[in-house]
């Protein structure tokens, strides 16, 4: 079933149905979609990767903008 069926034993489980189950799957998906408190807990708890990697994103893009030389029009010449 997957890590959202995780809160659930294999007990408490089998005594669903697959129609049953799918319901409770898709209850659950909606709920940490929707849910503000678990969105809050979420966010939360993942800022800091989010922060570390962004702040390694925006060092990457500082290093990697070079300078390049303006595009030289061969007509211009004439």
């Amino acid at each position: 079933m997957g890590r959202w069926m995780q809160c659930f034993s294999i007990e408490e489980l089998e005594q669903l149905d697959e129609d049953q189950l799918a319901f409770l799957r898709r209850a659950m998906e909606r709920e940490v979609s929707n849910n503000p408190e678990i969105l809050r807990i979420l966010r939360q708890r993942v800022q800091p990767i989010y922060d570390r990697m962004a702040s390694q994103r925006r060092a990457q893009r500082t290093r990697s903008r070079r300078r390049t030389p303006p595009a030289t029009d061969p007509s211009a010449s004439e």
